[in-house]
């Protein structure tokens, strides 16, 4: 989306809000819940580092706040250190593959899909431990087969449930994921995380999408997706949605469905999301154990 005045860690703060998926879970007892913790980022725009590449110094603001990738670990990791890593889950709510000289010359001077080699950026995430990213409207600036080395480089599943292949009519990324978090004491709950993107990028890069995929409506797809994360009914299920909309991430809870949809079934054993349009020739990179 339009990019904002602010590029720092004081936006990226903002968003790495602790979220309670409450009540995710009971205790063996039932006399207890278990409290998970949702940290988000946003909008990095292809800052892996604390770096101004237009002004060839480091980042600032008036404020004080700086920007980029290396500045998240501490974060996260305080975050883990005292809430438990085990209930803490990560995600990025997009706009990460575009907005710095650095992205620019892995799409266009040197790109990733001609060398194969890793994105920075991918590098990046990876090395922080993120849990799922959603794309924004800005993976789709330097086309569809960028996004498609991207997403193959990162060890976690990079969604868009309403992103819907032209040819095939099933999703074109991941989504959803469902995370399994087993946190001492309490029973094993699963999270389900489902992303959404503007569907603005059909009429912005029109050019890169066009016949390729379509966007559909991120209601109709956040309610969709949401019932089809939960296939059995139980009160250990939850779903958290990162919108990509041009805002501060929004995370949305969906109870648990009360009973199965008889259209939808679960995906082979070697992935760990459900999806009632899976086909034969569903893309390689849906696979979990890649």
């Amino acid at each position: 989306m339009r990019r904002r005045g602010l590029w720092a860690v004081g936006a990226v703060a903002l968003a790495l809000t602790v979220g309670t998926a409450a009540p995710a879970s009971a205790a063996p007892k039932g006399g207890d819940t278990l409290d998970l913790t949702m940290l988000a980022t946003t909008d990095l725009h292809g800052r892996a580092q604390n770096w101004d590449y237009f002004a060839d110094r480091t980042y600032a603001e008036r404020s004080g706040d700086t920007t980029g990738l290396a500045k998240v670990p501490s974060v996260v990791d305080s975050v883990r250190q005292t809430r438990g890593e085990d209930s803490v889950f990560v995600v990025d709510n997009g706009d990460f593959l575009q907005g710095t000289p650095l992205t620019y010359y892995y799409a266009k001077q040197e790109p990733v899909t001609e060398t194969g080699v890793e994105h920075p950026m991918a590098a990046a995430y990876d090395a922080i431990g993120y849990d799922a990213q959603v794309v924004g409207n800005h993976e789709f600036n330097y086309g569809l087969d960028l996004l498609d080395a991207y997403t193959d480089d990162v060890d976690h599943p990079v969604l868009g449930a309403n992103v819907i292949d032209e040819a095939t009519g099933a999703p074109y990324q991941h989504p959803y994921t469902l995370h399994r978090m087993a946190v001492a004491g309490h029973k094993p709950v699963t999270v389900g995380i489902l992303g959404l993107t503007t569907p603005g990028s059909a009429i912005w890069d029109k050019g890169n999408v066009e016949g390729r995929v379509r966007f559909e409506d991120m209601v109709e797809s956040a309610s969709t997706g949401c019932r089809s994360s939960t296939p059995r009914p139980t009160s250990s299920s939850s779903c958290r949605m990162p919108v990509s909309a041009g805002r501060r991430p929004t995370a949305l809870t969906c109870p648990p469905r009360t009973r199965p949809t008889s259209s939808r079934g679960p995906c082979p054993a070697s992935t760990s999301w459900w999806w009632g349009t899976r086909t034969a020739t569903r893309r390689h990179r849906w696979s979990a154990t890649r």
